[in-house]
């Protein structure tokens, strides 16, 4: 199996979400996938997407804006696995991520069709990956991560890519305090892990091993306090660098 790894965080390989991704490949390598790409969009230039309909009209399959996008498409049709990134920003994906998926719809062509009842845009190519999320929040709650994985399982029908399933990790900036919670992270990475293992062997995260990566450290209460003492300890710092 092929994957593409994008990853959507402003934060790239150093923020919280790539923690579960960077075990997620690795597990998934040991099961003999090949990791196409790990693209970070914040390094890329992809400019918004024009709305101006020239990858339907004048150059169907092609956006007429010359930045990265292009290559980028290139590498998600050769995919078998797009494996998506994304922080929860105000209960959705990164502003990065949501222009990414803008930009893929030259993989669609102008006219209209009907799919199992609903009206869509024909499909332009022959072969789409299917699109597997790896999420985090800085939220305790998991309702948190509803609305992006609906958006993005709509998104997949009218991409005609197989909505493949989630990985979701709450309060992420948990995953920093080593020195109070160095269980439950390695609970979690190795949870991570297991789930590229278990996604190249049978197509699928079983729900104990998804479970494993959303795993609460602690109650809402002791949430609340650890949060409230990273925060002060950051504004704290960035006064005394002024």
């Amino acid at each position: 199996m092929k994957i593409l790894s994008v990853n959507g965080s402003p934060h790239k390989e150093k923020g919280n979400t790539y923690l579960i991704v960077r075990e997620f490949l690795n597990g998934a390598e040991e099961e003999g996938a090949e990791i196409i790409d790990e693209i970070f969009l914040q390094e890329k230039k992809i400019n918004y997407c024009l709305g101006c309909f020239m990858c339907w009209t004048k150059t169907p399959g092609k956006c007429i804006q010359k930045d990265d996008m292009g290559g980028i498409l290139e590498k998600v049709l050769q995919s078998d696995l797009l494996l998506l990134s994304t922080p929860i920003y105000l209960d959705g994906v990164s502003a990065q991520t949501k222009t990414f998926l803008d930009r893929l719809i030259p993989v669609l062509r102008a006219h209209f069709t009907i799919e199992n009842g609903h009206c869509r845009h024909i499909k332009g190519v022959e072969k789409i990956p299917g699109l597997f999320l790896i999420s985090s929040s800085g939220f305790m709650e998991m309702d948190n991560f509803e609305l992006t994985i609906e958006s993005l399982k709509r998104a997949c029908l009218n991409l005609y890519m197989e909505y493949k399933g989630h990985l979701l990790r709450p309060g992420s900036h948990f995953m920093r305090l080593k020195d109070i919670y160095k269980n439950e992270i390695e609970v979690v990475l190795k949870g991570a892990k297991e789930a590229g293992k278990e996604f190249i062997r049978y197509g699928k995260v079983s729900d104990e091993t998804k479970a494993k990566v959303s795993i609460p450290f602690c109650n809402k209460e002791e949430f609340v306090k650890q949060t409230n003492l990273l925060w002060d300890r950051l504004i704290e710092s960035l006064k005394k660098n002024k």
